[in-house]
């Protein structure tokens, strides 16, 4: 699997990390193990990091489907911070993302570093 899911009790938050070449599919896959753990365990922000992908080589269509959805994975509440590199992710791409799920009702922010994602997480559930 070229990603990991973390508990960060401290925080009360998931973290998934993706690295490597990550297809649709896994990135699905991925989403739907967080969702299960982020209900579980009444997580309410969430951290993806995808700094460390290689270039995706989805359709704008599926990266529209895949930011719609999360409204139907996550609680309404939950937060959730991208981080990503603008050598492998266009920061437009970056942008249309946010845009997306922010009109879908999540509360979503895109980052290009890893701890301004987490301060925002921090701020945004004080």
């Amino acid at each position: 699997m070229p990603y990991e899911i973390k508990l960060h009790p401290t925080h009360e938050m998931l973290e998934i990390r993706f690295y490597g070449d990550i297809s649709y599919d896994e990135a699905l896959s991925a989403r739907q193990e967080a969702s299960s753990l982020a209900e579980s365990r009444k997580v309410k922000a969430l951290l993806v990091d995808q700094s460390k992908i290689a270039p995706f080589h989805g359709t704008t269509s599926d990266m529209f489907d895949f930011h719609t959805s999360h409204e139907e994975m996550f609680p309404p509440d939950l937060h959730m911070a991208l981080v990503y590199s603008p050598e492998t992710t266009k920061p437009a791409d970056a942008r249309f993302a946010e845009s997306v799920a922010l009109n879908h009702g999540l509360l979503f922010g895109a980052f290009t570093r890893r701890r301004e994602a987490l301060d925002w997480l921090i701020q945004e559930r004080a």
